[in-house]
């Protein structure tokens, strides 16, 4: 099996649709259509950054590099998608139920993506996007 199949079976294991659906069962605020459309919504991050591993196809280190920007992108979209739910929160608002389970579905891609990069690249990644908040406070 080549490394981009791993990755996929990788993806395909977790059952991202199940896991998101399963999450949101206990959100009451969330609907079938809402979820999904959540569910295609990051079905379609995951099948977009498997085009390009398909298209480097056996580039071990590209391959890495590009799982490590997925994984980048995904942890930006979920700190994004919770600083807005934890804004929400502040003001005494109850976050919008789109956002909740979207914050949800990122999470589980963020959990799929892990699993394929070395915890010594995450750490890294974790450092280089706490930096701005580092600066900021």
């Amino acid at each position: 099996m080549s490394r981009v199949e791993e990755i996929q079976a990788a993806f395909e294991k977790a059952d991202l649709a199940n896991l998101v659906r399963t999450g949101a069962a206990d959100y009451e605020r969330a609907n079938e259509s809402m979820v999904s459309d959540i569910i295609d919504w990051a079905e379609h991050e995951w099948d977009g950054m498997m085009s390009l591993l398909r298209a480097i196809k056996n580039d071990s280190e590209d391959i890495n590099t590009t799982i490590a920007i997925f994984y980048i992108e995904c942890k930006s979209t979920w700190i994004a998608l919770n600083s807005k739910m934890n804004y929400q929160m502040f003001r005494g608002i109850e976050p919008e139920a789109d956002l909740v389970i979207r914050g949800f579905a990122m999470s589980q891609l963020i959990a799929i993506s892990e699993s394929l990069i070395p915890q010594e690249d995450i750490d890294s990644i974790t450092e280089f996007l706490t930096q701005p908040i580092k600066h900021a406070a």
